[in-house]
């Protein structure tokens, strides 16, 4: 059972942990990516099974903690448990559907800001691109 809480608990700060873990990247979080992520969530439907919904809300209720004190070396370390933790505690379905809710997460964060010189060019850093490549290997 403790096995099952911890699979959870990493899965509920999974979808903040991509927010510092990206929007950190390039060592700022600003406002435009931290509206993005609250947008996101706000608005994120619980597709899938009624456990993925629950693990959705309790993540929307655990988010302001977690960005309290943004620590991206944290946000890596938990994310490396994220697969695992997604096949323990989710059918595959749901699992594979929340991974990819994630890489939905980095990529919205990612493109919130940016555009170099008035605003043209890419709205995702080079190392928000590496965040969301490392992310892609973590989650695979």
């Amino acid at each position: 059972m403790a096995e099952a809480d911890d699979s959870r608990a990493v899965l509920i700060d999974g979808p903040a942990a991509v927010f510092v873990w990206v929007a950190g990247a390039d060592g700022t979080i600003d406002e435009r990516e931290r509206a993005r992520f609250d947008e996101i969530l706000l608005s994120s439907a619980a597709p899938g099974s009624a456990e993925l919904g629950a693990l959705i809300e309790a993540a929307r209720e655990r988010a302001a903690q977690v960005l309290s004190a943004p620590d991206t070396a944290a946000a890596e370390k938990l994310l490396s448990q994220v697969s695992t933790a997604a096949q323990h505690a989710l059918a595959p379905e749901d699992a594979e559907a929340y991974r990819r809710g994630l890489i939905f997460i980095a990529e919205r964060v990612a493109s919130a800001s940016g555009g170099g010189r008035l605003g043209l060019g890419s709205r995702t850093s080079e190392q928000e691109r590496a965040a969301i490549e490392r992310l892609h290997e973590l989650l695979a």
